[in-house]
């Protein structure tokens, strides 16, 4: 190779997102899957070690009928239509020399927030509906300027079963025509390859693993337009997963003294890490405050951003367009954080519009592109009409269905280690909410997604992983 990868490249691999990529030097590699455990529904991957793997990698996944039904009934259940294929993963590890890099569950719900902040309506249906089967669209009325759930929805097409049908792209068929989606490994939790590549070839003999946990239950990610949709109706074809990876190529110059150099430094690669602790909220009475406190020990750990995320704990039996892919809401609420044993804010918030502020800051200044009556549950949804009818109606189904709660704790500094606010003791959140109707008076999960500074170090004999 005749080009100088010194001046594409920075020394010590820190970053190549000024890179100036010429033709040849990414190339794209298709790995089948390492080992597949039916009864886990578990697949994992050995990733390549060759040159820099960037943010482009990603899981390709088939999603497939299973009841004995005929192509054409399959063709009626199709994924989710908030994040698509992406609802399937239950988990996503990555492992390197056995240690663990990454471990995130449920990754989707913590997308979700992103996905809507940071892309408009445009990209959501007509990229990411051919890479991962979203295809939740909105529309505005003339009259009063409210935005709801369109029904021109690429499901939604046509009066009848069959036009309906016909017009279908992203059905869930039999095995030899049920359409394979791609899901990012950036929306799986190792965003941090948007930042910087990660060097994969100082890896030598030691494994770089990726390891997807798929969900068992269909309902989980999966909608059908005349309802019923039984657990196992449908799942993930194991077989014909496969890893499709984009590795920077590097000459054999390079690589030689970067792996000379790590014999006597160790290369550091700082990243954000992202994980789940897990709360509970028991059914409650309407109309009644229920305050709950919840401790996180996040001691000796630098946070960066927090999201509360509530998850239903049953499954809707109406499934509904977004399956289980919802974050609820709860009704009004109070929240106020404890950190390093000073209160976060002055007073507990309670305005819905400043708890949304927070949620925009989380994103990085971007607003959830969601209409008011999605994200919000009070009484005015309770004035909207109710509509029984996924098939032709779905609107009710996406109602209070956005309730992402983000809080940013980020100093303005730039880089990852100095830019979060360290952690000296446990966070208490006291968090309250007062159900206003049926739903948001039920049990849920409380997920609390977190992000930390993490530091993996690749030296010549060993890997390390600290926070």
């Amino acid at each position: 190779m005749s080009l100088d990868l010194n001046e594409y490249f920075k020394l010590g691999l820190d970053s190549t997102e000024n890179s100036v990529q010429q033709s040849g030097l990414i190339n794209t590699i298709r790995t089948p899957t390492d080992t597949v455990s039916t009864h886990l529904n578990r697949i994992t991957f050995k990733v390549p070690k060759i040159g820099l793997l960037t943010a482009d990698s990603h899981i390709v996944v088939q999603i497939t009928n299973t009841d004995g039904a005929t192509a054409a009934n399959a063709s009626r259940t199709t994924v989710n239509f908030v994040n698509g294929a992406l609802g399937s993963i239950k988990r996503f590890r990555l492992l390197a020399d056995n240690k663990v890099v990454m471990d995130l569950e449920n990754p989707s719900l913590l997308k979700n927030a992103e996905l809507y902040a940071k892309n408009n309506p445009t990209q959501l249906c007509d990229l990411q509906y051919h890479y991962m089967g979203n295809q939740f669209m909105t529309d505005v009325k003339d009259s009063d300027g409210q935005e709801f759930f369109s029904e021109r929805t690429r499901m939604m097409i046509g009066d009848t079963a069959q036009n309906r049908q016909n017009c279908i792209v992203n059905n869930v068929g039999i095995a030899t025509d049920s359409p394979c989606y791609a899901i990012p490994l950036r929306l799986l939790g190792a965003d941090f390859l948007d930042a910087a590549s990660l060097p994969v070839f100082l890896m030598n003999d030691r494994e770089l693993i990726i390891e997807i946990t798929f969900h068992t239950d269909c309902r989980q990610y999966l909608c059908k337009l005349d309802g019923g949709l039984a657990a196992g109706q449908s799942n993930v074809n194991l077989n014909r997963c496969e890893l499709v990876s984009t590795h920077i190529l590097l000459d054999d110059e390079v690589i030689a003294q970067e792996r000379a150099a790590i014999m006597a430094k160790p290369v550091n690669y700082p990243l954000l890490d992202a994980y789940v602790i897990k709360g509970s909220k028991v059914g409650l009475a309407q109309n009644v405050a229920s305050p709950s406190t919840y401790r996180l020990n996040l001691q000796n750990r630098e946070l960066h951003k927090l999201l509360i995320v509530p998850s239903p704990v049953a499954l809707d039996a109406a499934q509904t367009v977004m399956a289980h892919q919802k974050a609820r809401g709860q009704g009004d609420l109070s929240l106020q954080l404890k950190v390093n044993g000073l209160n976060y804010f002055d007073r507990a918030i309670t305005n819905p519009a400043q708890l949304f502020q927070l949620t925009n800051f989380y994103n990085d200044f971007n607003t959830l592109k969601i209409p008011y009556f999605a994200f919000n549950l009070d009484s005015v949804k309770n004035a909207q009409p109710k509509n029984t009818n996924p098939t032709t109606q779905p609107n009710s189904d996406y109602h209070a269905g956005f309730q992402y709660l983000g809080v940013d704790f980020e100093n303005g500094n730039s880089g990852i280690f100095g830019a979060g606010t360290v952690m000296k003791t446990s966070m208490e959140i006291e968090h309250t909410c007062t159900p206003i109707d049926a739903i948001s008076a039920q049990a849920c999960d409380m997920f609390f997604y977190v992000r930390v500074s993490k530091l993996l170090s690749i030296g010549g004999k060993s890997i390390s992983v600290s926070f």
